[in-house]
């Protein structure tokens, strides 16, 4: 049936026949019978074609977030049935409209408030469906779940979404540190500059291994370098990256996103010539940065461009966090015997770090619960 006019067709060959009205009305009722059948089945939970229907027990108890989430999806916007908004504000399931919900195995989705990912990059939308790591706040792991749904500021604020991620900082031979700029088409901190690469380990087994130095989240980054700025493990491969410490940080992006992350700060040092093999769904300019540009930024909040224009800049929140914490330009002046001697200058130095560097400055929309750890020691690197 199409629209809400009177008159039912049915295709017959290749022409349309009006049915006698008798037949039509027949047809409609026995329409109208099973649609409502169908729909008590939904109502009692029917499993979705090709999935077996879990039992409630068997549910990782781990996972932050409802069970139910098992049986709806926050992508399903890109290829599901719509239906105009009602006045009342919740339907018949008892969500909110503008919320996916699964019935009868089929996504309804109201037309009236879109889904948080309505006119994202597709690519994007694509890698929110990536596992993280869930953790607390000593960094054990408690579970996993997807990019979305520890991204969420809803998430964010309920609790339950603290994971894991990683910051490369990568110096040239010159000790100028590379910074990249996110693309727009990012759906958190786009257009935002940052350290040389920030993203997660996944939730799987290669990256979810600790062992020396924190391996697993060193064989992430090497991914997520390949992946944004076309630098090959042959280039940069893990045994190249310095893990020094660990923060723990929460910030919004927007109304909407947010990251709530115990962050791996990571060092390497190389001379890696032209980068022309960046991702631009994913970097959309890099540059190189000595110590004075730097404090030249946060000052100004601009950059001057290779071009020689001087350009507005914004800073994600934790990259900003850690330069105007002092911990950034402690380690930069100790870059040297940070890579001579990998971690063991950052654990004779750690303390003197912490008391002489570090600056007060209180940072706009980070929450004042920032902390840095390393061998069981938690103290505070920014103050609100």
């Amino acid at each position: 049936r199409e629209g809400e006019g009177p008159l039912w067709h049915c295709r017959m060959g290749r022409g349309r026949r009006q049915l006698p009205s008798g037949a039509a009305l027949l047809l409609a009722f026995s329409g109208l019978a099973m649609l409502s059948h169908l729909r008590s089945i939904a109502g009692r939970g029917f499993p979705r074609l090709g999935r077996a229907a879990a039992p409630a027990s068997s549910l990782p108890s781990s996972r932050a977030f409802s069970p139910n989430k098992a049986k709806t999806s926050p992508f399903s916007h890109l290829s599901t049935i719509t239906r105009p908004a009602k006045s009342f504000s919740r339907c018949r399931g008892g969500r909110r409209y503008g919320d996916v919900c699964g019935r009868g195995g089929v996504a309804v989705r109201c037309l009236s408030s879109p889904s948080p990912l309505e006119g994202a990059d597709p690519t994007q939308v694509e890698l929110m469906r990536e596992e993280c790591i869930l953790v607390d706040e000593a960094d054990q792991v408690t579970g996993h779940a997807s990019k979305y749904d520890t991204h969420l500021l809803k998430n964010i604020n309920k609790g339950g979404a603290l994971h894991r991620a990683f910051s490369v900082f990568l110096f040239d031979t010159k000790g100028r540190l590379l910074l990249q700029k996110r693309a727009s088409e990012k759906i958190t901190f786009p257009d935002t500059w940052t350290n040389t690469c920030c993203s997660h380990p996944l939730y799987r087994p290669e990256e979810l291994e600790e062992g020396e130095n924190h391996v697993g989240a060193r064989r992430a980054a090497c991914r997520k370098l390949d992946h944004e700025l076309g630098i090959s493990s042959a280039s940069v491969n893990p045994d190249d990256l310095l893990f020094l410490t660990r923060i723990l940080y929460k910030a919004p992006s927007d109304e909407l996103w947010g990251e709530h992350e115990v962050d791996y700060i990571l060092f390497c040092q190389k001379d890696l010539g032209d980068l022309d093999s960046m991702n631009p769904n994913e970097v959309s300019e890099v540059q190189y940065v000595t110590r004075d540009d730097l404090r030249s930024i946060l000052d100004t909040r601009t950059m001057r461009m290779a071009s020689g224009a001087v350009s507005p800049v914004k800073l994600t929140p934790w990259f900003e966090m850690i330069a105007r914490s002092g911990l950034l330009f402690s380690w930069w002046d100790q870059l040297d015997e940070i890579v001579a001697n990998k971690v063991n200058v950052l654990r004779l130095h750690l303390t003197d770090s912490l008391s002489n560097e570090r600056e007060t400055q209180a940072l706009p929309d980070v929450e004042a619960r920032e902390k840095i750890f390393d061998m069981g020691l938690f103290e505070t690197v920014a103050a609100q």
